[in-house]
């Protein structure tokens, strides 16, 4: 978190241009709740164990003085004592093992909730690019019904086409509109859900490149799910 970009202030400006995976990642785990909460936790365990460790260092206090008399003179003194616990009975060792224990906790708890937060990223990605696509699809088969229709009118009134063709023209249009508003129904639906995760509005909009495929090189890296499987199983 620490190191993504723009995570240290809130980003609620609206997006443009074409949306990419890594952009829509780094927002959504950066905005989210639980990982914000986990940072702020860990920099706390950080800080714990920084000043359990410290209370095993020497502590050296300075004391300096200065007294005036009647006639003129002064005095002062200078005083150094510094206090050094040698030996407690393993309580110190035990407080710092306890603090690296809490720290590597908090850590094992952020590390799932970035994870969680960068799944649901790309799950809400897809569908939103999906859904951008069928509703473009939906859209050139619309236009292509009403090609088909006007057509046939035309063919009718020239008595080339009979009314059976005509009626079965009408009813491929009703479909494509009902498929064009259900498409655009789901679209809305998914991107309103992306644009909240994003912190943004849900009326954002956004635009997809839905001819290329993503460039993005966020998982381009192959992954190892055995080790994944085992390092899941002992922890």
């Amino acid at each position: 978190l620490s190191q993504a970009p723009n995570c240290g202030a809130s980003n609620t400006s609206p997006v443009t241009g074409v949306l990419r995976m890594a952009a829509v990642v780094n927002q959504v785990i950066c905005h989210r709740l639980g990982v914000r909460e986990g940072f702020g936790l860990t920099e706390q365990a950080r800080a714990a164990l920084e000043l359990v460790e410290s209370q095993r260092q020497p502590a050296l206090n300075l004391v300096v003085g200065l007294d005036a008399e009647r006639g003129g003179n002064t005095n002062g003194t200078v005083a150094l004592r510094m206090e050094w616990l040698l030996f407690d009975f393993g309580a110190s060792n035990a407080g710092i093992q306890q603090s690296r224990l809490a720290l590597a906790a908090v850590l094992d708890d952020q590390r799932a909730e970035v994870l969680l937060a960068l799944a649901d990223a790309a799950q809400l990605f897809a569908t939103a690019k999906t859904s951008f696509g069928r509703l473009d699809s939906a859209a050139i088969n619309l236009r292509t019904a009403q090609d088909s229709v006007r057509m046939t009118e035309a063919r009718q009134a020239a008595g080339a086409s009979s009314l059976a063709e005509k009626v079965q023209a009408q009813t491929a249009l009703a479909q494509a509109r009902l498929e064009e508003v259900r498409a655009k129904s789901q679209w809305l639906s998914a991107n309103g859900a992306l644009a909240i995760a994003m912190g943004l509005s849900a009326n954002q909009t956004f635009e997809f490149d839905a001819t290329e495929a993503d460039d993005d090189s966020f998982f381009e890296r192959s992954l190892d799910i055995k080790a994944l499987i085992d390092e899941a199983r002992s922890r």
